[in-house]
Order: structure tokens, then C-alpha cells, then sequence
């Protein structure tokens, strides 16, 4: 089963990828849209656009993969998990 793992500080956020609606960009960071009306709002002025590009991409782009969104990982803040 794919999962998405949101990380941030020693916050640990795990669920199916099944679960996850949208992910969009706003103008001071990024927020993740889920089913049952949760929304995890991520604000942070200075995160860069290519940024919250890529964690957009990552989420659009691999449906069927386990997806780790680490934003404590300004250099990686998305990746998928092979294991």
C-alpha cells in the first residue's frame, strides 16, 4: 500500500496516499488537502516557490509510491521511498 509521510521538527504525519486530495501553493508556504476536511497548513514566509514546486510535483506525480515530505530537508523536501 502507498503512504504519504509528512515530517516537520519531531512531528511525524503518516497516512495513505488515498487519503490526500491536493496539495497546493500558497504565498507563505504550502498546504496539504485530505479527505474527511483536513487540511495541514504549512507556513513559512521564506520557503522558496521551487520548493513548494517540487513537493507539488512529487505529490501529482507519484500516486502509487510511498511519498516522504520532509520539511526539515530544505534540499530534499520530497522524496519516494523504494523500500
Amino acid at each position: 500500500m502507498s503512504t504519504m509521510t509528512i515530517k516537520r521538527g519531531p512531528i511525524e504525519l503518516k497516512c495513505p496516499r488515498s487519503e490526500l486530495v491536493e496539495v497546493v501553493e500558497t504565498a507563505d508556504g504550502i498546504s496539504f488537502s485530505l479527505k474527511g476536511n483536513l487540511q495541514l497548513y504549512f507556513s513559512d514566509q521564506f520557503m522558496q516557490s521551487s520548493t513548494k514546486q517540487l513537493i507539488k510535483q512529487a505529490a501529482d506525480n507519484f500516486p502509487n509510491n510511498k511519498l516522504i515530505i520532509d520539511l526539515n530537508n530544505p534540499k530534499t523536501p520530497a522524496r519516494i521511498d523504494a523500500t
